[in-house]
């Protein structure tokens, strides 16, 4: 029963409704009849994470959306689900990676638009994009040194983000003015 009242389909369904051009996400209300909507993000549970935010909002809604996940099991009609590696990326990771911090510039995302982060555990693994000069040979050493080091993830993750193009922010910079949701 712990498991289940975590899964997304019981928390989507509990926190998320949409209705008469209007998404209400923790009872907030996001009017979004004229915008257009995107959908990103990655984790372990991302892919069914899209599942449901794409069957409460129907995909006819949706402008585009890349998710970036471990599994093959779940399908969407629009949001386009990768399989991303865990807990070590590889040039994949960085490639769907790349997909997302595209979809800007394809689709001239601006501030009357809004993006959807479906964030999970896994996340900075699976959407990873390092500093131009840092090869993934290096990052790769980098994040075993990290984890066979016994230090925490908070600060596991603090020295990630410092080395990489997305994580701590920078992947909202990608997507402003947009409104972001995560």
């Amino acid at each position: 029963k712990g498991i289940e009242s975590v899964m997304p389909s019981t928390v989507m369904d509990s926190s998320i409704s949409y209705s008469d051009q209007n998404l209400i996400i923790n009872n907030k209300l996001y009017e979004v009849s004229s915008k257009r909507i995107f959908i990103i993000g990655a984790g372990k549970a991302s892919a069914k994470m899209a599942v449901e935010l794409e069957r409460i909002l129907g995909p006819e809604k949706i402008t585009d959306g890349i998710v970036i996940s471990n599994t093959k099991d779940s399908k969407t009609k629009k949001i386009k689900l990768y399989q991303g590696k865990h807990p070590f990326p590889d040039n994949s990771s960085l490639n769907f990676t790349k997909k997302i911090i595209n979809l800007p510039k394809k689709y001239n995302i601006g501030k009357d638009d809004l993006v959807i982060g479906l964030f999970s555990g896994g996340a900075s693994s699976m959407m990873t994009l390092p500093y131009h000069n840092i090869p993934l040979d290096d990052l790769l050493c980098f994040l075993k040194i990290l984890i066979k080091s016994g230090m925490g993830v908070h600060e596991m993750t603090t020295l990630k983000k410092n080395i990489s193009l997305v994580k701590g922010g920078k992947l909202a910079a990608f997507f402003y003015p947009a409104k972001i949701i995560s």
